[in-house]
C-alpha cells in the first residue's frame, strides 16, 4: 500500500518480532520504510485515531476476538480485509461483523481460502 499510495502512512503490528524484521526489511527494500511504523504487539498501542483500511491476514479464532477493536478503529466508509480465513469460517465470521457497524461487501476465493471485504457503516 505505502509503495502505490505516496502519501499514505502505514502502521503494521505482529505479536512475532521476526515478522516485523521482515516487514522493515521488504520496506527498505522498496524504499518506502519512512512511511511505515511497525512494532511487536497489539493493536492496543494503537492511538486512539480512525483508519481508512485495515488488512488483517490471521485465523478466524484470531479475528473473532479483534472484531471490536477494528469496528473502533475503521473510518466510518473505511475498509477491512479480512484474509487467511478457511471458506468453511465464512458463515461463522459473517455473522459476528453483523454484531458490529461492519458490513461484507464482497468475498474472494482461492481454493479453500477466503479474503473479506468489510465496510463500515456510519
Amino acid at each position: 500500500h505505502a509503495l502505490l499510495a505516496p502519501f499514505s502512512q502505514v502502521f503494521a503490528c505482529d505479536i512475532d518480532p521476526l515478522a516485523i524484521a521482515n516487514t522493515v526489511a521488504n520496506a527498505r527494500l522498496n524504499r518506502v520504510a519512512d512511511r511505515i511504523h511497525c512494532w511487536v504487539g497489539s493493536l492496543e498501542a494503537l492511538l486512539p485515531t480512525t483508519y481508512p483500511l485495515i488488512y488483517a491476514n490471521l485465523q478466524r479464532s484470531i479475528i473473532l476476538p479483534l472484531l471490536p477493536a477494528f469496528a473502533r478503529h475503521l473510518s466510518p466508509g473505511g475498509h477491512l480485509l479480512l484474509s487467511g480465513i478457511l471458506s468453511s469460517e465464512e458463515g461463522m465470521l459473517r455473522e459476528a461483523i453483523t454484531a458490529h457497524p461492519l458490513f461484507v461487501t464482497r468475498v474472494r476465493r482461492l481454493d479453500d481460502w477466503i479474503l473479506l471485504e468489510v465496510v463500515r457503516g456510519s
